[in-house]
């Protein structure tokens, strides 16, 4: 792993990979029925390649989401997830294409309540409801 810069833009690169799973990783803590909301942006060094990001915990795995990453354009992944429990987790990223590097940028993980959720939803019928 390293850090690399381009065009002014400093990112994440994951490189000399020999497992699907090798890549950067955060540790953090997950709230028991918590949703969480995922962003991140991923490029990749050739081709197009899906790429994958988990939630590990140390009873089960949690798929977030996944986008197609392409070469010289960087591709935004969204996702989410609810906490089934409190724990200590890690976020990562894989791919089955251990040959290429994966760039990362960006990476957002955001907490919200069920009510905060409810809210947000809320907001978002009321506008589209204004709107001619």
């Amino acid at each position: 792993m390293e850090h690399r810069q381009l065009g002014g833009n400093k990112f994440m690169v994951c490189h000399s990979r020999n497992q699907p799973h090798d890549s950067i990783s955060q540790k953090l803590y997950l709230q028991k029925d918590m949703h969480y909301t995922f962003s991140a942006w991923f490029q990749v060094s050739e081709g197009e390649v899906p790429v994958t990001a988990y939630i590990k915990t140390s009873s089960s795995y949690k798929f977030v989401g996944a986008v197609v990453a392409e070469s010289k354009c960087w591709s935004m992944l969204k996702g989410g997830f609810t906490a089934d429990e409190s724990t200590p987790a890690e976020l990562y990223f894989e791919s089955n294409h251990t040959s290429i590097e994966i760039w990362v940028d960006s990476v957002s993980l955001q907490p919200f309540t069920q009510e905060e959720w409810n809210s947000h939803q809320d907001q978002s019928i009321e506008k589209v409801n204004c709107l001619p």
